[in-house]
């Protein structure tokens, strides 16, 4: 009995110092790929990502239980995808996390990417209408992050960017409003001139 225990306790400890070795590895590659991004590498800080995702996507329930370090590197992935000018791919991507670990929908950075996003789908946007509905759902994305996040400035400055072009966006359509008014009321009849067009049509 007492070398089964001994035994049982040699393999514990064995699976410790692997869990521990592995989970090492993971965390060093993650901060080589932030190191290689911060210095505009980006080609190899997605290689060292691409690693690090390996056992996440080998073992899936693993990012239920390293949440923080997948979420944070799922994060790190978007900001070099973001920067190589791959939005369809971040997409993917977030879907795909949200499956893996529904709680970073949570996540003020969440929706600081979402909503640059969908500001992003706008601006490239050749349809009015298409992209005045891409800037409100920025908008509404940067408000739910801030929600979350009161204090991420870089979500504040977005959210205020958006706010702009919307209060532009009014101040042109009030303009507008004005001048149309203004048209209008040179054709309207005034008491000194006798009126020349019908209020209706008469057969």
């Amino acid at each position: 009995m007492k070398k089964f225990f001994w035994a049982v306790f040699l393999i514990l400890v064995f699976l410790c110092s692997a869990g521990l070795i592995g989970y090492s590895w993971l965390v060093f590659q993650i901060s080589q790929g932030v190191a290689a991004a911060r210095h505009g590498e980006l080609e190899t800080a997605a290689g060292f990502f691409e690693l690090a995702e390996t056992p996440f996507r080998t073992v899936p329930w693993l990012s239920r239980i390293l949440k923080d370090d997948y979420e944070k590197l799922t994060f790190d992935q978007v900001n070099v995808l973001f920067a190589q000018g791959e939005p369809e791919v971040i997409f993917d991507r977030f879907e795909e996390a949200v499956r893996s670990s529904p709680t970073i929908k949570d996540q003020g950075d969440f929706s600081f990417w979402m909503g640059n996003l969908l500001f992003r789908r706008a601006v490239a946007s050749q349809d009015g209408e298409e992209a005045l509905g891409y800037l409100k759902s920025a908008l509404a994305e940067y408000q739910r992050g801030l929600a979350v996040a009161p204090e991420d400035w870089d979500l504040k400055y977005n959210y205020e960017v958006i706010r702009q072009i919307f209060a532009q966006k009014e101040q042109d359509s009030k303009r507008e409003g004005e001048k149309v008014k203004s048209i209008l009321d040179k054709m309207r009849p005034t008491q000194d001139k006798k009126q020349e067009i019908a209020p209706e049509k008469l057969g």
